[in-house]
């Protein structure tokens, strides 16, 4: 048996690489041929002691060496165990576990490693794959009927996907899971049934664990959403981009509205038509994902395509108005709940730079929030409902969250065709919740500068842009790779979007005179 501090010198919770290149197939063979021998006896009981890894702390731990991965022997695992005093470690079979999660090794690397090594291999390549595999979202269903069981159901896919070598030996982060998954279905029960307060306190409870999480509560100049991972120092060597100019450069959302071409009635043209309805007028407030009825929003887009698509433009028979929205002062300080979690962000977060594990942080952050995010990301083609079972949820958030600080909500339209909306299809609800006779607007609307409404006449040629149109680039800055974050999807054609009218619309709306609503 090798010797104790070389065990300890060892071992590490660093995976290594998952895929032989043709050089490192070739050492295994030699490996194999001529393996690494203190003397026969230390050989054989090698050979023939079972494998296991040893799990401390929600990490697991091995022999971190180049040659005959293998695992620990169990006597090899018990000394780690002693001499650095874990003793709430366990030590599990590598064996077992691969028949426990029916795992699947690479038929190459059987032919190439022994049995111990192709077992290690197997285990470990399964254990480096932090990736899940959910179903993407929106979520398209028929009926208020399915909706219940249908969240029931991808809840306990998501489980399901949790539960296997990269995330079930961190039982704090299982429980934290299956603990939300368990609320927001009891959520759900109990606001169907008219049980507000009991919804409530639980979607306070979920709100309140992540108060301190920045990345999921931060300030509106300094929320994911809109600036990305710019704010973020330790996640800037994830991509390379222009991160100071990505948090210099102000930020644009937008806001439209339509009317009938022929409409000669309805006028739209103050700052007062085209923020969200006033007090006297919240009657005609509908319901929406984030706002109940006769209970006014302040919806924004981070471009004028998304206010579009939420709006259902009809461009046939309907004119659009649209306005810029630029935050000032007050408006960077609004707090903002990020549920922008796409599965594309949960899985990518994970390969952040850091020998901290931020990204790992991270990516264990949004596991614990995505089943609020899958709740909410539901659209029903129901007609003639009373109550819309998939706005529940999301209006019950709105309620809650200023009882622990919140101000807004970001997240991805419901109406694109798959969860990869963002940068373009970011939008920002703000709850009208402080309008009065005496207040006719919201103090929202004062936190924003704001173009008065122009028609959309297909308008070209303004010099001014928009900050999605001066950050997200049509290809990378330093490789001639094409951005795919900058590219939407328009009528089945995927475009770039500084090329589209609608981004130069934005543009033009950028160019006008803003004002503030004192």
């Amino acid at each position: 048996m090798r010797e104790v501090d070389e065990l300890i010198k060892d071992c590490d919770c660093l995976e290594p690489k998952s895929e032989l290149t043709q050089k490192e197939a070739q050492n295994y063979s030699m490996r194999k041929k001529k393996p690494r021998i203190i003397d026969d006896s230390e050989n054989k009981e090698d050979c023939d002691s079972e494998r296991v890894i040893i799990i401390h702390n929600g990490k697991a731990w091995f022999p971190n060496v180049s040659y005959n991965q293998k695992g620990f022997t169990r006597e090899e695992a018990n000394k780690v165990i002693e001499l650095n005093n874990w003793n709430d470690s366990t030590v599990i079979s590598i064996r077992d576990e691969i028949d426990k999660y029916r795992l699947q090794g690479n038929p190459m690397h059987k032919v190439l490693l022994d049995s111990e090594c192709y077992d290690f291999d197997t285990w470990n390549s399964c254990y480096m794959n932090r990736n899940i595999n959910v179903t993407n979202l929106p979520i398209l269903i028929v009926s208020n009927d399915e909706y219940q069981d249908r969240l029931d159901r991808e809840l306990e896919r998501f489980l399901q996907e949790i539960n296997r070598p990269p995330f079930v030996y961190n039982t704090e982060l299982i429980n934290a899971v299956t603990k939300n998954c368990q609320s927001i279905q009891s959520v759900l029960v109990d606001l169907v049934h008219g049980k507000e307060y009991n919804a409530e306190k639980g979607l306070k409870a979920i709100l309140e664990s992540y108060l301190d999480n920045e990345f999921i509560v931060n300030t509106l100049d300094k929320s994911y959403p809109f600036r990305g991972i710019a704010p973020f120092d330790e996640l800037h060597s994830f991509i390379s981009c222009d991160y100071k100019k990505m948090m210099e450069e102000p930020l644009t959302f937008f806001r439209i509205r339509t009317k009938e071409k022929d409409d000669s009635k309805t006028v739209i043209r103050t700052l007062g038509d085209i923020v969200h309805l006033p007090y006297d007028l919240s009657d005609r407030a509908t319901e929406m994902r984030f706002s109940k009825a006769k209970e006014p929003c302040l919806y924004l887009g981070t471009t004028s395509f998304v206010c579009a698509k939420e709006g259902r433009w009809n461009e046939d028979s309907e004119d659009l108005y649209g306005s810029v929205f630029v935050p000032n002062e007050k408006g960077k300080t609004l707090k903002i709940l990020n549920l922008t979690l796409s599965q594309y962000l949960i899985d990518g977060i994970q390969h952040a730079d850091s020998h901290e594990d931020i990204g790992i942080k991270l990516q264990s952050s949004m596991l614990k929030l995505y089943p609020l995010v899958l709740a909410m990301s539901f659209a029903i083609d129901e007609s003639g409902r009373n109550i819309k079972y998939e706005y529940l949820i999301s209006q019950c958030l709105m309620k809650v969250m200023h009882e622990v600080g919140i101000d807004g909500i970001a997240y991805l339209s419901a109406q694109g065709e798959d969860e990869y909306q963002y940068p373009h299809g970011v939008n920002l609800a703000l709850p009208a919740y402080d309008i009065s006779a005496d207040n006719k607007y919201s103090k929202y609307c004062q936190m924003f500068d704001i173009s008065e409404p122009v028609k959309f006449d297909n308008q070209t040629g303004s010099a001014h842009k928009s900050y999605i149109n001066k950050i997200y680039k049509k290809y990378h800055q330093e490789i001639l790779v094409e951005n795919f974050t900058s590219i939407v999807s328009i009528d089945g054609h995927r475009l770039f979007y500084g090329d589209t009218k609608y981004a130069d619309y934005d543009n033009y709306l950028c160019s006008l005179e803003r004002h503030n609503m004192q």
